[in-house]
């Protein structure tokens, strides 16, 4: 039973693991691709854009700072 217990930990900590990555990949192309963008087109300069920009900017510091502090806060439980 104890190895069965194991094996599904184990599939649980790959499973977290995968998402976290996946999350943290998506993220940082998505708003880096929309803040490049946003800094190259002088077309897309406008009010409405720049807090897209902003927010775009926001998420990126999430995903820097916060996700990795969680996804290490799970797995060292």
């Amino acid at each position: 039973s104890s190895d069965g217990a194991e094996t599904v930990h184990l599939v649980v900590r790959c499973v977290m693991t995968s998402v976290y990555v996946l999350i943290v990949a998506v993220g940082l192309v998505g708003n880096i691709t929309l803040v490049k963008i946003f800094l190259t087109n002088s077309a897309m300069r406008s009010v409405p854009n720049i807090f897209i920009s902003s927010l775009a900017v926001g998420d990126l510091l999430l995903l820097v700072t916060c996700v990795p502090v969680d996804a290490f806060r799970y797995f060292s439980e």
